[in-house]
């Protein structure tokens, strides 16, 4: 005989199946997920993963866009501050137009002069801001430059020739040369970097005694310029001249300047030539140009982009003392392209100019300060508007991306978090159904104990009463 404790059994088969379902749900409940257990969705599964990376990528894209903003913020305090450095400059250059105060003379140091000490420290003071960084990052990409004053001409007092040196952080852009020599000739050079020290002698204006001498000298300069062309050259005028004397203006007073424009990069150089309206007939202007490109007095050349400084040289080689001149660099692509994390496109470099070869000296100089000035400050102005622009453009870009972000989040919850409510309801049933399954398991094992033995004493009688 055979005994079987079916209710049991049964029991256990329930409290079984209510276990299996209580723990994935006490998983999803202990997790916050319900892509969990035995019977996920895949297809749940799928779109949790692309929402996820989806995620990822944007919260990385928006931390990048974040220190794009710091970047341009710290570009913004910085140029509050040149602002302020313009403004002293200005104040000072005002003060230098004052009569009273006196100029350097007889070797006695002037009132101005002191006033253009500290001139020159704010001068200085815009160079070191140039150099700033943001994580490695320059600030400034290439600064517009005036070479005018460095080798202006017309109120020299010999034909000593005159040299500028300037770093303009960058290694590319276009030079803009206005020259209105006059009937004799002069010529400008530009070169890429400082020249060799050996030729400091050739700007020293006490090197040469007589006009004579200082003629020699500067065919002699003409040479060595000539062999270093090749190297660091980027262009020059050659010996040029322009309709009547020294200086010569037009009816309205303006200078009739013949224009030069040079771009340049590492690669190549591309020019172009306006001539003044009167400066016309065999050998001036443009017929000039032309004879001078033919022959190859008129030299461009591309730069080996081992320097990011340009020198550029005055050069009176008619020996007449003065030549008017006005030069100026543009900056290009800056080297330090800052990447625009939303759209990996360069943002344009913003630069200021440094005013680093102007004096306040004198009352002719502070007046040309202050015309330098106003330029500088318009372009300063523009400047702070483009990043101001550029903030609130990229803030608001941030902000769309956070909330996208916080949509993303919402869709992943829907499709991978579990329902609290939901879940514990679910929950509270399997403990409902494996607590009485267990304490009816607990019941019938003790009612087995019970039969067994009297289903035994009953089976034993029967077998002896049969054998009487």
């Amino acid at each position: 005989m055979q005994l079987t404790n079916l209710s049991y059994l049964k029991a256990h088969r329930n409290y079984s199946t209510a276990l299996s379902e209580y723990k994935p749900i006490s998983s999803r409940i202990s997790t916050g997920k319900k892509l969990v257990g035995q019977n996920k969705d895949i297809g749940s599964l799928g779109q949790d993963a692309g929402i996820k990376s989806d995620r990822i990528q944007m919260q990385s894209k928006r931390i990048s866009m974040q220190n794009f903003v710091t970047f341009l913020d710290t570009q913004q305090k910085t140029l509050q501050q040149v602002r302020g450095i313009y403004d002293r400059m200005s104040t000072l250059a005002h003060k230098s137009l004052d009569p009273t105060l006196s100029e350097s003379s007889a070797g006695q140091k002037g009132d101005k002069e002191l006033l253009d000490k500290e001139f020159i420290v704010l001068a200085e003071e815009l160079d070191s801001i140039l150099d700033r960084k943001v994580n490695g990052q320059l600030l400034f990409g290439g600064a517009a430059a005036d070479f005018t004053d460095g080798i202006q001409d017309i109120d020299a007092v010999d034909a000593t020739p005159l040299k500028i040196t300037k770093d303009v952080k960058t290694t590319s852009g276009k030079i803009t040369v206005k020259l209105a020599p006059g009937g004799a000739e002069d010529q400008i050079w530009v070169f890429q970097g400082k020249l060799p020290a050996s030729l400091d002698s050739y700007f020293d204006r006490s090197s040469a005694a007589t006009p004579a001498q200082r003629q020699a000298m500067n065919a002699q300069l003409h040479i060595e310029l000539e062999n270093l062309f090749e190297k660091q050259g980027i262009f020059t005028t050659g010996e040029w001249q322009t309709s009547g004397s020294s200086n010569s203006r037009d009816s309205n007073g303006n200078f009739k300047y013949d224009t030069f424009e040079v771009e340049f990069n590492t690669c190549d150089v591309n020019s172009s030539f306006t001539p003044h309206p009167l400066n016309s007939g065999t050998g001036l202007g443009q017929d000039q140009y032309d004879t001078k490109v033919a022959a190859g007095l008129v030299k461009f050349n591309a730069p080996s982009g081992e320097s990011t400084k340009i020198t550029m040289i005055g050069v009176n080689m008619g020996n007449t003392f003065t030549y008017e001149v006005e030069a100026n660099f543009e900056p290009s692509l800056p080297y330090n392209d800052v990447k625009i994390p939303s759209s990996g496109e360069v943002y344009p470099a913003i630069s200021f100019g440094k005013i680093d070869c102007a004096h306040i000296s004198s009352s002719e100089k502070a007046k040309k300060v202050l015309n330098n000035l106003g330029t500088e400050i318009e372009n300063l102005t523009n400047s702070m508007a483009q990043v101001a622009a550029s903030q609130r453009r990229y803030e608001s870009e941030i902000q769309y991306m956070g909330e996208v972000d916080i949509a993303n989040e919402a869709a992943g919850g829907r499709i991978a978090d579990a329902d609290y409510a939901s879940e514990a309801t679910k929950l509270a049933k399997q403990s409902l159904k494996m607590g009485l399954a267990s304490q009816i398991m607990s019941n019938t094992s003790r009612l087995k104990d019970v039969l067994i033995p009297l289903t035994t004493e009953h089976f034993r009688s029967k077998v002896l009463s049969s054998t009487l």
